[in-house]
């Protein structure tokens, strides 16, 4: 099946698409190596004119034996924004193109990071198909570094200086048989790509024949010599190795279904696979700890760290998971003149994005959150706050190939006999059902089912409040602080939220008047909230949380069998880690709920179901569940 006739200059357009394709897309045989097989990953080296873009996007979309799932990943430290971009599809007159114009309805801030744009059915693609831009913003050979993934073909059509340190770093990604065209070789680079593994291949048209469908184009290069080459490794053939499922069956079983097993499902269902969701409570409606609202709870340092980057990708790949409507945004109230000082200079260190961060005084802030204020904040404008229950339910009933199964506990694993799988048990002992990838999404039940001791989760009561106050009616915007507040509509507000180590799950109206307190605490001018119209209890749920922070998502490590070999993976740490097979954790989000659940999804099903991944190697390390028992054997302490 073919794209549907574009509305834009078919002529010259379609040539120029064609021209393009038989740079890249056609010099190094994409269409055969893609033939029958699930998914294929390009990685080019920089943007460059955007119309390879365009045709590698467009080839894969009107090929007939194209997989399931295409990758194009481009890394780049300095992209082109969104007006360059659009201006040179314009030129090209390619511009009303069904992929061009979700490319640049989509093309992202070139803050550091990985984005994604997907183009699916809604751009002309045959039911089923998927493609993915991930573009990889960043210094060259720091992203490649951390990118973990097998790459079918490269495309670096402007050299880079020092494009030769670059080839070993390609060839950690390559599989075997991927090709590598260069669109302008160097002296010695033929030796530095041979050096790596990569050796010339005998399909190469002429490199010095210019096409005339390009040649009167200012913004194409025409190379000056053209270098195709394929991977021929010198031992095995290394594959990124991916969590094997038996018999490539694309069915799963999730335990718990709150906002990361109702994420998660809806992530894997929109890929083709089959999931069931088991769940005590009888309908996705007690997500969230019951909360009616929860927001978006981003975090900035000086350093960039690893927390920060999280939950900045975290929101990216949020998005398409959302409402269409536009968020609500936050603004983070400065508690004095020093750290509203401190967070203009943080803005002008990071240097991101002002549609991601910015600074704003105090009439600003007061002119975005609705509310007069005595200091200024930062503004996270693609920060929300949605209902939870909701947006569970959303997920669940907007894609096919989702069972739900409330009422349901869980209460034990097995693995299967013939270790094709999981028999989840009851808690009778009766078994509930069977499956051959199992992932535990329920906070305060999985580390006894994956039987996991490290690290003891620690668990964390929160209530939030809901207030009436006439000085709070004017609130448009999350605002952050010593407390947060967030409009709820019909003259209600919501403050939260509570942090206590111990309690029921029963509302406590102290709670609730300390939550009021530190609010009046964070808006001094606000005199009225001294007597509030009303004030009763919101949402009342348990918070679980890693000695980090940050929560477990991925393969469950093994602890019976690592504790077996203590001795041997001490002394190395790159030995591989033993897993339970099929068994995967999406649990311990704290109170980032909202941002992980999304991103541990999307994890997961890279992890099941292979492309692109969606997050650099440091972060995904930062969040794999085996991590502390890597610290304790690093540091030689019994598993």
């Amino acid at each position: 099946m073919a794209l549907p006739e574009p509305d834009f200059d078919s002529g010259r357009g379609a040539s120029l698409l064609e021209s393009a394709a038989r740079r890249f897309p056609d010099a190094c045989q994409l269409e055969e190596r893609w033939r029958d097989a699930p998914q294929c990953i390009v990685l080019q080296i920089g943007v460059g004119d955007t119309l390879l873009l365009l045709a590698m996007l467009h080839r894969y979309a009107s090929s007939a034996h194209a997989p399931r799932h295409f990758d194009l990943v481009v890394v780049d430290p300095r992209p082109p924004d969104r007006a360059a971009l659009a201006g040179a599809l314009d030129r090209l007159g390619l511009s009303a193109h069904p992929l061009a114009a979700v490319l640049r309805a989509e093309w992202p801030a070139s803050d550091p990071g990985l984005h994604r744009i997907v183009f699916d059915a809604r751009c002309g693609l045959p039911r089923g198909r998927r493609a993915r831009l991930t573009l990889a913003v960043g210094a060259t050979a720091a992203v490649l570094a951390r990118l973990r993934m097998p790459v079918d073909g490269f495309f670096v059509e402007v050299v880079p200086t020092g494009a030769a340190g670059l080839f070993p770093l390609l060839a950690r990604q390559a599989v075997a048989g991927a090709t590598l065209v260069l669109g302008a070789v160097a002296q010695g680079d033929r030796e530095a790509l041979a050096a790596c593994g990569f050796r010339p291949d005998p399909f190469q048209s002429d490199p010095h024949q210019s096409d005339p469908f390009l040649s009167d184009l200012a913004t194409v290069r025409q190379p000056s010599a053209t270098l195709v080459a394929r991977f021929a490794p010198r031992g095995p053939a290394r594959r990124i190795p991916l969590e094997a499922h038996p018999g490539g069956q694309r069915r799963a079983a999730i335990v718990g279904g709150g906002l990361a097993g109702c994420a998660t499902a809806a992530v894997l269902a929109d890929r083709g696979w089959s999931v069931t969701v088991f769940d005590e409570s009888r309908s996705p409606r007690a997500a969230g700890g019951n909360q009616p609202l929860i927001a978006d709870h981003l975090h900035f340092s000086p350093d960039d760290n690893l927390l920060a980057r999280l939950s900045r990708h975290a929101l990216w790949l949020a998005r398409p998971w959302r409402d269409g409507d536009r968020p609500i945004g936050r603004v983070q109230l400065a508690a004095s003149a020093a750290e509203q000082a401190a967070q203009v200079g943080l803005c002008d260190r990071l240097g991101l994005d002002r549609g991601l961060l910015a600074s704003l005084d105090a009439e600003e802030a007061s002119d975005r959150c609705g509310l007069k204020l005595s200091h200024g904040g930062l503004w996270m404008p693609g920060c929300d706050a949605l209902a939870p229950a909701r947006l569970c339910s959303g997920w669940l009933d907007s894609r096919p190939g989702i069972e739900w199964r409330g009422g349901t506990r869980v209460a034990a694993l097995a693995r299967a006999e013939d270790d094709e799988g999981w028999h989840l048990i009851g808690p009778a002992g009766a078994p509930l059902a069977s499956s051959p990838v199992v992932i535990l999404a329920g906070a305060g039940a999985a580390p006894g089912l994956a039987g996991i001791r490290w690290p003891p989760l620690q668990r964390v009561r929160g209530q939030s409040t809901r207030l009436r106050a006439e000085s709070l009616r004017g609130l448009r915007s999350i605002l952050g602080g010593g407390a947060y507040a967030c409009p709820l509509g019909d003259g209600e507000t919501l403050v939260g939220s509570s942090f206590e180590d111990a309690g029921t799950l029963a509302p406590d109206p102290q709670a609730d008047r300390e939550n009021l307190a530190r609010l009046r605490a964070m808006l001094p001018g606000v005199t009225a909230l001294a007597a509030p119209q009303a004030l009763r209890s919101g949402g009342v749920g348990w918070r679980f949380a890693t000695p980090d922070r940050l929560p477990m998502i991925g393969a469950i490590p093994d602890e019976a069998r690592i504790a077996l070999f203590h001795s041997e993976l001490s002394r190395n740490d790159r030995l591989p880690m033993p897993l339970r097979p099929g068994l995967y954790g999406h649990f311990a989000l704290g109170s980032r709920g909202l941002l992980w659940s999304i991103l541990g999804a999307e994890v997961l099903a890279w992890l099941l179901d292979g492309g692109a991944p969606p997050l650099e190697a440091d972060l995904l390390g930062a969040i794999d569940p085996a991590r502390f028992v890597r610290q304790r054997l690093r540091r030689r302490l019994p598993i």
